[in-house]
């Protein structure tokens, strides 16, 4: 012990800690079974270990191809920053979510993260994990205690922490058998202080210096206790206080939990800073960029669909393609809880089909598969559960999924708002009054706190899953919901369209309703984006500066939302004739309005723009008229030069139609009315500028990955339908846009 720096209040302490450790060396049990740890510095359970396997290995965790969460790394550094515990109240690290959403998962990445983050690496960091779930829950003894006060939980902490320690040398069961056996001896060596006990016996056992930083890793704290007394909030409130000590500087916490209300019950009672780690859903990750390890843990119902070489053999027919939509599709509707993907992943397993050997014809392999595929699922349709498919009632299963009964009570309007304007997670309680339904809300599972910068994560959105939306539309009366749960509503819908339009269906020449549901996606956002935020600036949605997207517009309740009809910027020209004229009066109507407005034309091939919006200037006079064009696209081609091809409808003079040379009124009129237009290319995939001319002053481009920073509902749903029908198309196509 001499040779231990003592940083303890008193050398007797350090004795009490290495007489605790003695006493754990001493106890054994007949035939362990050692869990062993995949890291020397760090003490999780076997899930723990699988988990940081599969991260290192880039594998799958429990058969779903692994997600490495970079937005919560991303914060985890910024936690790990030093003026982030300069203060006596030091900060804390938490994710929270509804069941299935991967907590656990990420506390075994962070555990990863810390003892090999560069500021605390050469201190030979260590971090444990304590569960209230699972392997350390309720079931035996030791852990079975019911907690009503601090004392007893920070016993109950500390006792986990123990338990990791002796796992590796007895085993699981023999861990908790040898503690049960010498409850009252292990309670009278932890003390008054058990967790700091606990700590330093870690330090000791696992052979790191007195001082060595540590990050408890606490999991499931909201099952703790039952107790109304005393709550989540109360535990972290005792957690904090101990991280805060003098002689517990070194000590980090990562805490996961279930629901918002518990802390913003803490926050609003605490000046602490807490850095929120995202978890948003996996898709369309669990699919895009696996590697050979990730391949072979998928059903071969996907795998078929993402194996490139398996993929180029497969037919394309569309009775093929309709197969292929139907499997991804359940795949959108696990809106990516890692569980429900976990479910749905097992339940496809049940479909086999053997992978083609070396000699195989692959055209002749690929149309067996289809054979099969559809022989299997022709049976599986059969099997309806409360009038859902098996495979949706098998996800919901897996996770207590809510259910139409529980969203009832939902406030809709305010939820909505809450999923597109970014707010400050509540602080104050003024604030968690004003944010009480998102609060409630979580409580029940129906949504999360979402972070939208990754410097500030206090910054951030409600956001609702996929099948949450559905659930939404389905038990909500649009008659008695707001602008912005109207708009929210419109959202669901498109996103629904999307995902059931066939794979081979193009997007020109159709209806509103049926040959432009991307569009609709992108115009049901910016609705219910201008009706959520009072005060808007173009550059929040595509992250550009300048005057003109600096400049305050009005947004609010009272955008309208224009039914749909040919637009008044284009020639009427149904019948690609000669002849075509101008409806000069509709379009002065539009620009003439005095509030702001929505457009998403009935007109199936409009050149110059697909959605438009109408938004008056905050201060003076004029107004904006945003032009997006949009672009679903699966395959390279020149975007950027058919989008900038429509400026001449609102800028040249004249107009080539066909034989005829035509007047175009639209520049006169936006002068008349004093309109600035901006044009705003919208594509589903990322826009690459290299060997175009600049963005004008009037230009900016947004894809659904910068959307996830000021609508996440939309975006993450939209970017998981849109991967999800490019793998499903085969590999063959039209033409460069729509192929």
């Amino acid at each position: 012990l001499r040779s231990v720096p003592v940083t303890l209040n008193s050398r007797l302490e350090l004795t009490m800690a290495a007489g605790l450790a003695d006493l754990l060396s001493s106890l054994t049990v007949p035939d362990p079974e050692p869990v062993v740890q995949v890291h020397e510095r760090i003490r999780c359970s076997e899930d723990g270990n699988r988990c940081i396997t599969a991260y290192r290995n880039n594998g799958a965790v429990a058969g779903v191809p692994v997600e490495k969460r970079d937005d919560a790394r991303v914060v985890f550094n910024n936690f790990m920053e030093p003026n982030q515990h300069a203060n006596r109240r030091r900060s804390l690290l938490c994710h929270v979510g509804a069941r299935g959403t991967g907590k656990t998962v990420l506390q075994a990445f962070n555990m990863l993260w810390f003892v090999e983050h560069p500021r605390v690496l050469s201190d030979n960091p260590i971090a444990i994990e304590v569960t209230f779930n699972d392997d350390q829950g309720v079931g035996h003894y030791v852990f079975d205690t019911i907690l009503v006060e601090a004392p007893t939980f920070m016993q109950a902490v500390a006792f986990r922490i123990l338990d990791r320690l002796l796992a590796v040398r007895l085993g699981r069961r023999g861990a908790q058998h040898v503690l049960t056996m010498n409850r009252e001896r292990v309670l009278q060596a932890l003390g008054v202080d058990p967790v700091s006990m606990a700590v330093e016996v870690a330090r000791l056992v696992m052979g790191a210096t007195a001082s060595a930083p540590v990050l408890l890793a606490i999991d499931e704290l909201s099952k703790a206790s039952s107790s109304p007394t005393f709550s989540p909030s109360h535990m972290m409130k005792e957690l904090t206080a101990l991280v805060d000590s003098d002689d517990n500087r070194n000590v980090y916490l990562a805490i996961s939990t279930y629901d918002c209300d518990d802390l913003a019950s803490f926050k609003t009672k605490s000046q602490r800073t807490v850095c929120w780690e995202p978890l948003p859903p996996i898709l369309p990750a669990v699919l895009r960029g696996v590697d050979a390890a990730q391949l072979d843990a998928l059903p071969i119902a996907l795998r078929a669909l993402v194996d490139e070489r398996l993929r180029a053999a497969l037919p394309n027919t569309p009775p093929a393609l309709a197969l292929y939509a139907e499997v991804t599709r359940f795949l959108h509707l696990s809106g990516g809880y890692p569980r429900r993907v976990w479910a749905l992943l097992t339940y496809l397993h049940e479909f086999q089909f053997p992978l083609p050997s070396s000699s195989e014809d692959l055209t002749v392999w690929g149309e067996a598969f289809v054979g099969s595929l559809d022989a299997w699922l022709a049976a599986e349709r059969a099997k309806v559960v409360r009038r859902i498919s098996k495979a949706e009632a098998l996800m919901d299963s897996k996770v207590g999924f809510p259910t139409p009964a529980d969203v009832a009570y939902v406030d809709v309007e305010a939820l909505a708002k809450d999923a597109t304007a970014i707010f400050v997670f509540p602080e104050v309680t003024i604030q968690a009054e004003q944010h009480r339904p998102f609060l409630k809300a979580s409580v029940g599972g129906l949504c999360q706190f979402i972070t939208s910068s990754h410097f500030d994560s206090r910054h951030g959105h409600a956001y609702l899953p996929v099948p949450v939306l559905r659930l939404l539309r389905a038990a909500i009366d649009p008659r008695k919901v707001g602008p912005c749960g109207r708009a929210l509503q419109r959202v669901s819908e498109s996103l629904e369209a999307y995902d059931k339009a066939r794979p081979q269906q193009r997007k020109r020449g159709g209806t509103r309703q049926e040959g432009k549901p991307f569009e609709g996606i992108v115009a049901s956002a910016l609705l219910l984006y201008l009706r959520g935020n009072g005060r808007v600036m173009l550059g929040d949605i595509c992250n550009r500066g300048g005057d003109l997207f600096t400049t305050p517009l009005r947004g609010g309740d009272d955008i309208e939302d224009i039914p749909p009809a040919a637009t008044p910027f284009f020639p009427l020209d149904p019948d690609r004739k000669s002849g075509a004229q101008w409806d000069t009066a509709a379009a002065e109507a539009l620009l003439s309005r005095p509030g702001g407005w929505v457009c998403w034309p009935a007109h199936g091939s409009n050149v110059g723009g697909d959605v438009f919006a109408g938004l008056p200037r905050e201060r003076g006079e004029g107004s904006i008229l945003l032009i997006v064009q949009v672009k679903d696209t699966f395959r390279p081609f020149d975007m950027v030069s058919n989008w900038r091809g429509g400026r001449r409808y609102f800028e040249a003079p004249t107009m080539s139609h066909h034989a005829d040379i035509l007047a175009n009124p639209v520049p006169a009129l936006l002068r008349k009315h004093n309109v600035t237009p901006v044009f705003l290319l919208f594509s589903a995939r990322p826009v690459d500028l290299t060997g175009h001319p600049p963005l004008a002053a009037d230009e900016a481009v947004v894809d659904l990955i910068t959307m996830r920073h000021w609508q996440p509902t939309t975006a993450y749903a939209a970017e998981s339908a849109h991967y999800l029908t490019s793998i499903c198309r085969g590999s063959g196509g039209e033409d460069g846009e729509d192929g």
